[in-house]
């Protein structure tokens, strides 16, 4: 006899086995899609950094003092922006300049006497030339007198001798012989006393010469120390201005203040002591650390990261966008330093500044869910 509720079991029967194969179609298509998804797509691979910092593209400056003192001002203000060359801490420096003053007056009296000693020389060297000038006319002049002499003496010996001469004979008379030799006697003595004052003449110049000589060189000789002085005065007048400018601590760069000591007027403070870091102004690059053993070889210039600021939570601010650079070819405190540079995001409601701290992730490849998962259980069973 037939169930009365056969129809109702068949009818439940046939819904079951179409439900059943709806569901095999579907557990199917989602597998295939899965598989195709699994073994075609593309997942983005990232590595990521023990840690990444802000920095200026330049390094940092640091302020020091090269010589202790107490402070006179300051104007090291956290956050200032500064010029090079600005006036940021003042120390007192009222004995070195005092000593310098000093060294620069007897630095004048040197150069005053240095000029006096090269007037000197001058006319000394003036009055040389004309002691020759002198001595050449009157030796001149002497050979002139002398010359005459000579003539008239050798005209009297002439004479004298024709006379005696004469006078053998009885031409002459013996008084007019005798009177013909005395003048060429006279005229002897006369010639030789000129050739005396000549050569008295020449004696003298030539000391005179000599005496000026040897003055200038004396002269000369005090001149080199005095100008050796001035020498080793403007050095050392040089070396306490020096000493003194470095009482004034300028910036060094264009920048800003990043970090300064308190310092008020008469504090005292040491040689070397480090008074504050000026940032200097430049395009901030992005510096992070990697493990090695993940990232040499895999890290290259160009690749595309993205920086996840500590104070700027990801899910509020989203991230900075950047691009390697620079990759470290060594380790230093066992980790790689990566270099990037930053890219501006104008509707970024993040502000960039030196220091800001995070971590960096890089885009080093994009593989497929496959590749993976052998990875994974290469690196698995590999342990």
């Amino acid at each position: 006899m037939a169930s009365p509720f056969s129809r109702t079991t068949g009818a439940l029967t046939r819904d079951s086995s179409d439900s059943t194969l709806i569901a095999l179609g579907v557990t199917s298509g989602l597998v295939f899609l899965w598989l195709l998804w699994f073994l075609l797509s593309r997942v983005t691979v990232y590595e990521t950094s023990r840690g990444a910092r802000l920095e200026a593209g330049a390094a940092p400056w640091l302020l020091s003092n090269a010589l202790p003192g107490k402070v006179r001002r300051s104007r090291l203000v956290i956050g200032r922006a500064v010029h090079a060359g600005d006036p940021l801490v003042e120390l007192d420096g009222t004995e070195q300049n005092l000593r310098v003053a000093e060294e620069t007056a007897l630095l004048t009296s040197l150069e005053g006497r240095a000029q006096a000693l090269k007037g000197q020389i001058a006319a000394l060297n003036a009055a040389w030339q004309a002691d020759r000038q002198t001595a050449g006319a009157s030796l001149a002049s002497a050979q002139a007198h002398l010359a005459e002499a000579d003539a008239g003496l050798a005209l009297a010996t002439d004479t004298e001798a024709r006379m005696q001469a004469q006078s053998a004979i009885g031409g002459v008379s013996e008084l007019d012989a005798r009177r013909a030799r005395a003048d060429a006697l006279k005229l002897k003595g006369t010639r030789d006393a000129l050739l005396a004052d000549a050569q008295r003449t020449r004696l003298e110049a030539q000391a005179r010469i000599h005496q000026t000589s040897a003055q200038i060189d004396a002269l000369r000789g005090e001149l080199a120390e005095v100008e050796g002085a001035i020498v080793a005065k403007k050095a050392e007048v040089d070396r306490m201005r020096v000493e003194a400018a470095e009482h004034l601590i300028r910036a060094p760069v264009d920048g800003v203040i990043g970090e300064a000591m308190p310092l008020r007027p008469g504090t005292p403070i040491s040689a070397g002591s480090r008074l504050a870091t000026v940032i200097p102004n430049s395009r901030l690059m992005i510096v992070a650390s990697f493990d090695p053993s993940s990232t040499l070889g895999r890290l290259r210039p160009g690749q595309t990261a993205r920086m996840e600021l500590d104070g700027f939570p990801w899910a509020q601010f989203g991230s900075v966008r950047g691009r390697v650079v620079r990759v470290a070819a060594e380790t230093r405190n066992s980790l790689i330093r990566v270099e990037l540079t930053p890219e501006a995001d104008r509707g970024s409601p993040i502000v960039l500044r030196h220091g800001l701290t995070g971590k960096v992730q890089v885009n080093v490849e994009n593989v497929s869910p496959l590749t993976l998962m052998l990875r994974s259980a290469g690196l698995m069973f590999g342990r």
